[in-house]
Order: structure tokens, then C-alpha cells, then sequence
């Protein structure tokens, strides 16, 4: 399959899912020393979802995340230097908000909204699809959440109103397999997700994201078919998360996770797993995959310094923002 795909391509989003891996990375070093002061909520182990979907989706597209939205956002060919300027507090922001790490807004992107609040963005997402609909423009809308989305009445609600409507969404649960610290198993009667939504006649499917050429592939055949046929698709992502809930730190080996069930995952890397593929397959030489990394960490370092040596809003700046007189 790799082979039948176009060298380009898979050269491309390899670099993408390297870049948020080195990005989240640097953030993650920043905040244990001490430069960062904030929460945050890394994808790291999860990059193959956001890269190889947003990789068939369009500028007009519209696109919602929640609090671990680092390399979605980046995925949707977001601005690197103003995403860390936004994580910083800095007026080259790209959200011209004081929102951080977890709130990244980027109308020029097609994303319209992350949250810190596990649903709120999925009711928002079938009403950014309904006003497509209404006016027949040929968009999508894609919401994003997570396993603990679906304890949430919204989810479901929002479902059974989108599959009504006959609208053009794309639901996509990436399930890590916690919900914060709670194993799904002790959240769910039925860890099978992609069960759980079938009772409202929507179109399911269940991905393994592990293998990243599948998660294009499949994706781009579903994306179409919404396109096309203006209906509502639902997606269970089976993947893992490496860090812990919040910030950098880890939660195995304490009262949740074991360290040996983190060596499980760390295995399967989706990012390894694909650079081993480049080259059993002679897409590229070693080398050249040593280049493209030290490529990486000149934009990250080249994005550090663009934030650094810009301005902090300043107090009265961020009153008007956040307050209405």
C-alpha cells in the first residue's frame, strides 16, 4: 500500500507528524523548566490521527478540537511561530486572543475553536455543518473528542440532530483509553464505541491509528463520501495516550498505569513505524530522514525565537479584550 501511494505524500505528512512530535517535545522541556508556567495537554503518541485526516480536508473546512489541540492545529496548517506565540502570551498570537495552550482559535486555518471543556465543541461543529447545508456550500465540519466525550448527554444528541438533518459532519472520537485518570473500562459498560452510536443509524467505523497510510487512505474515502453524499459519519480512533492527563508529567506506576503498559504502547509508535516503512521500502535513505529531522528542529528553534523576542500584551490591551465596557 505504501507503494501505491505517491512518494511525496508520504514524505509530507511524515514531516508533519515529526514536527508536532518535536513541537509538543519542546513545550514539554519549557514547562519542567520552568519557562512555561501553564497547564498543557499533550498528544504525543497520537500525531498519525490529526495529520493523515487534516491531510484531506480543505481550507474551507471547518475544524474543532478540544484541550489537547497542539497537533491538530498544526495538522490544519496552522502558523507554527503563532502558535508559540499564542502559548507564550505574546501579541503575534494566533488566536488575538489570551487563550493559551488550551483554547487556539484560527479562522484562516478553518479552525474555528478548542476548548477545555471535553464536549463543548462537538454541538458547535453541527452548526457550523447546518449552516453549510443551508447554504449549499460544499464543506465539512470535523469535531474531535475523546472517550470521555461519551459519557456526555451532547454527543448523542448531537448525533440523532445531524443524522436528522442529513449534515455534512464527521464525528471523530480519538479513544486513548482514559478518561483523565479513569480507564475506559471504568467509565463504560461497553468499551466498543463505535457501538454506542449505532442505535442512531449513523455510518460508524473503528480505525486503528497505528498505521498511519491506513488512516489516509480510509479517511480520505470517508471525508469524500460526506462530502458527496451530506451525511453524517462517525469515527472511533483506537489509539493511546503517552503523557499524562495535564502538563508533562506521567500518572503510571502511582494509582493508574503501569510502566509496563506504557513500553506496550511505546512500541507502536506511529511516527517509528513509519520511518522504518521509508526505508524497508526505499521511499528514503537513512540519511536523508536525518536531514529532514534536523530540518524540524531548526523551525522549532526558528519559532521559540520568534515568540521570545516578541512583545507580552500588555495589562490594558488584555482588559479590552477580555472585558466590554
Amino acid at each position: 500500500m505504501y507503494l501505491t501511494m505517491e512518494k511525496a505524500i508520504i514524505i509530507k505528512l511524515y514531516r508533519e507528524m515529526l514536527l508536532i512530535r518535536k513541537f509538543e517535545e519542546m513545550i514539554q522541556t519549557l514547562v519542567r523548566n520552568k519557562e512555561l508556567h501553564m497547564p498543557v495537554h499533550l498528544s504525543i503518541w497520537q500525531e498519525a490521527i490529526s495529520v493523515w485526516l487534516c491531510a484531506n480536508l480543505n481550507n474551507h473546512d471547518y475544524v474543532f478540537w478540544n484541550h489537547r489541540s497542539h497537533g491538530h492545529y498544526l495538522a490544519k496548517w496552522g502558523n507554527i511561530n503563532k502558535l508559540v506565540a499564542e502559548i507564550f502570551g505574546k501579541e503575534t498570537w494566533c488566536s488575538k486572543w489570551i487563550w493559551g495552550s488550551m483554547h487556539i482559535n484560527d479562522m484562516k486555518a478553518g479552525v474555528i475553536g478548542t476548548s477545555s471543556i471535553v464536549w463543548w465543541t462537538i454541538a458547535f461543529a453541527a452548526g457550523t455543518a447546518l449552516a453549510s447545508s443551508l447554504s449549499k456550500k460544499p464543506n465539512i465540519s470535523v469535531c474531535f473528542f475523546w472517550d470521555g466525550a461519551m459519557d456526555e448527554w451532547i454527543i448523542y444528541e448531537t448525533i440523532n440532530f445531524s443524522v436528522l438533518k442529513k449534515l455534512p459532519i464527521l464525528f471523530v472520537c480519538e479513544n486513548n483509553l482514559y478518561a483523565t485518570h479513569v480507564p475506559i473500562n471504568k467509565h463504560l459498560s461497553n468499551t466498543h464505541i463505535s457501538d454506542l452510536v449505532s442505535g442512531f443509524h449513523i455510518t460508524s467505523y473503528t480505525i486503528d491509528w497505528n498505521n498511519a497510510i491506513e488512516v489516509y487512505v480510509k479517511t480520505k474515502e470517508i471525508i469524500d463520501n460526506v462530502r458527496k453524499g451530506k451525511w453524517p459519519v462517525f469515527i472511533e480512533f483506537q489509539t493511546y495516550r503517552i503523557n499524562g492527563h495535564v502538563t508533562v508529567w506521567t500518572d503510571f506506576d502511582a494509582l493508574w498505569r503501569r510502566g509496563e503498559e506504557i513500553s506496550l504502547w511505546k512500541a507502536k509508535c506511529p511516527i517509528l513505524q513509519l520511518k522504518t516503512k521509508i526505508v524497508d521500502e526505499n521511499i528514503l535513505k537513512q540519511n536523508v530522514l536525518n536531514k529532514i529531522d534536523q530540518e524540524i528542529e531548526i523551525i522549532i528553534d526558528k519559532a521559540l525565537g520568534y515568540a521570545k523576542r516578541h512583545k507580552s500584551i500588555n495589562k490594558k490591551k488584555l482588559e479590552r479584550l477580555v472585558f466590554s465596557q
